[in-house]
């Protein structure tokens, strides 16, 4: 019996990395991740762009100190990463959008932890999204969350952060 629980054991080992090398289509490729820097946050706002849609990720790590970096993909690309209470902001093409939310950490419990989305997104507004990092430390188990707020929300939070910038960082 035991030795039976040890090959379903071994075989789960080399079967978890490869499904863990698979992110969705949304995201970007797994093989390079985003080294992430921030300052001290300007107090400019956000202004909106004509013609664009201006997407703003803001990232709140008030439940989880320390628990890595969220990737940020954007229709099969990285469009930046937030480490802390932080946040970034691109401009994209109007139409349909496919967003991807991937927690890139060292932790165990928030390996692979990936949240999806869609926007139609409008030329000349602006999109709050936000990720929210959780962990139960008493059950060991972390979750990621990215949501779209409101502007009066998202204007708000982004204030009270630091800007995010980043470089790849190829595995």
């Amino acid at each position: 019996m035991q030795s039976a629980w040890f090959g379903m054991i071994a075989a789960g080992l080399f079967v978890l990395p490869a499904v863990a090398q698979r992110l969705p289509a949304a995201c970007g490729p797994k093989d390079q991740t985003l080294t992430v820097t921030t300052t001290k946050h300007q107090g400019q706002p956000i202004q909106p762009v004509p013609e664009k849609a201006t997407l703003v990720f803001i990232n709140s790590e008030a439940h989880c100190l320390g628990c890595g970096t969220v990737d940020l993909g954007l229709d099969g690309k990285w469009a930046g990463a937030n480490k802390g209470n932080s946040y970034f902001s691109v401009t994209v093409a109007p139409g349909d959008r496919h967003v991807c939310g991937y927690l890139d950490s060292i932790q165990y419990s928030f390996r692979n932890k990936v949240q999806l989305t869609e926007l139609n997104a409008e030329a000349g507004q602006i999109y709050y999204f936000t990720t929210d990092i959780f962990h139960n430390s008493a059950a060991n188990a972390g979750a990621l969350f990215l949501r779209l707020v409101s502007p009066d929300e998202g204007k708000f939070l982004a204030s009270q952060s630091s800007l995010a910038s980043w470089t790849p960082k190829e595995h």
